[in-house]
């Protein structure tokens, strides 16, 4: 088993924190959470998509990533990474895509539990009225993020 290692990185959204572990990235979390920081050619390679992402230029990432989760946290985080960069889904329709019409709160639960921001993009699962909803990281970030992202539709 390799060393858990982590970065802090700067980017126009402030300090994101990349961590990771046995070849995969397990944490992109927005902040300085005053780890190891030890930065790795792989936590390089995710922030510099990250920040191009950040740049309008990027819409999906190359990294390899995983993080540990319930079945049901792995099938969500798996679906919210089918939702293409400048669309929304609400919580109730990541539910019944999953066969489950009445766990749009377990779904919600799930992106609260998402440990990868940006790349598993949780930020693009709003409410049923179209409001964005809650956001681990801060109303503020959703809000920047799916403000970004508009601009891909517009492209």
């Amino acid at each position: 088993m390799t060393p858990r290692n982590s970065f802090t990185y700067t980017t126009e959204l402030g300090s994101i924190t990349i961590t990771e572990e046995d070849g995969f990235i397990t944490e992109v979390l927005f902040g300085d959470f005053g780890y190891n920081n030890a930065n790795t050619p792989l936590t390089d390679l995710t922030a510099d998509q990250i920040r191009e992402y950040l740049s309008g230029s990027r819409t999906a990432f190359t990294v390899p990533f995983r993080q540990d989760g319930s079945d049901f946290d792995q099938l969500v985080w798996q679906l919210l990474r089918t939702i293409p960069a400048g669309q929304r889904r609400t919580y109730s329709e990541l539910a019944e895509t999953l066969s489950r019409p009445k766990a749009a709160r377990a779904v919600g639960n799930a992106c609260g539990r998402n440990r990868i921001a940006i790349l598993i993009p949780c930020h693009r699962v709003v409410r049923s009225d179209g409001s964005p909803g809650g956001y681990a990281w801060g109303a503020e970030i959703k809000h920047h993020l799916l403000e970004l992202e508009k601009l891909y539709t517009a492209k």
